[in-house]
């Protein structure tokens, strides 16, 4: 009977081994993830731009009025416009931009997403579960840069009234205090996209990459190793479980405290 069970656990062992290396070359499981990096987490940064300036004014409008083929010609305007172009077609295909559920009064950036379609046998690492975290990262990062497009926008029309301003000498201070507190904004929101995008995506990505590159390992420990990466992802850069209390000796609850930055 131990013959067997030895047997069985050294065919089993084999065969995930072998599961391993057929995800990296056969099915490109790298390229996939790459893209859910460069796109659902918006690492490729010209094709986010051009998004972001040709789908602003649309997705300032009520949610109710914008229409799902508008959204996608929009995205295959980015993605040609962009460096995507020279991205594997079926990485490409996979791309797909909609409207999430909306009640009466929300704008289009409050539903606009984009999603990334895997089948079997990738979704046997890509998993539902996993492409939610992978949506919340989205939700998150859209969010931020929808920030920094408003704030590029006011100050953008800031510097064109700028010389009307000036004119009237009792705006004059108004006019500069304002600059400067729309400069801090600029400079915080930018703050926390690199926050984001080195100090948490770029850091755990890494992590993931050494990983594979090692090929050593089974299917379990590649899941596993995926389930990390995206689980750091989310905790960190939506700050989950950053604030800490610590009890004194006397029983009194310090402060919490938060942290951002590379020691989160």
């Amino acid at each position: 009977m131990a013959g067997l069970e030895r047997s069985i656990s050294l065919a089993y062992s084999v065969a995930s081994q072998r599961l391993f290396s057929v995800f990296f070359t056969k099915f490109r499981l790298m390229d996939h993830l790459r893209a859910l990096k460069d796109y659902l987490m918006l690492g490729k940064g010209d094709f986010v731009e051009i998004l972001m300036e040709t789908l602003g004014p649309s997705l300032s409008k009520p949610a109710n009025t914008l229409y799902r083929h508008d959204l996608t010609a929009t995205l295959e305007t980015a993605l040609k416009g962009s460096t995507s172009a020279k991205d594997h077609p079926d990485t490409l295909r996979r791309l797909d931009a909609r409207m999430l559920e909306f009640t009466q009064g929300e704008l289009g950036w409050d539903v606009f997403t984009l999603e990334y379609k895997v089948e079997a046998p990738l979704d046997t690492v890509l998993d539902p579960k996993a492409m939610e975290s992978y949506s919340k990262m989205f939700k998150h990062l859209w969010q931020i840069k929808r920030v920094e497009y408003s704030l590029s926008q006011i100050w953008r029309r800031l510097m064109t009234g700028a010389r009307t301003f000036l004119r009237v000498k009792a705006l004059g201070f108004d006019f500069h205090q304002t600059r400067i507190s729309l400069g801090e904004m600029i400079f915080f929101i930018r703050q926390l996209q690199y926050y984001c995008h080195l100090e948490v995506i770029g850091c755990s990505w890494q992590v993931l990459e050494d990983f594979a590159e090692k090929k050593e390992g089974d299917l379990d420990s590649l899941i596993e190793a995926h389930r990390t990466y995206l689980q750091r992802l989310v905790t960190k850069a939506l700050l989950i479980g950053g604030r800490r209390s610590k009890r004194s000796a006397s029983g009194e609850v310090s402060r919490p405290v938060d942290r951002v930055g590379p020691g989160v």
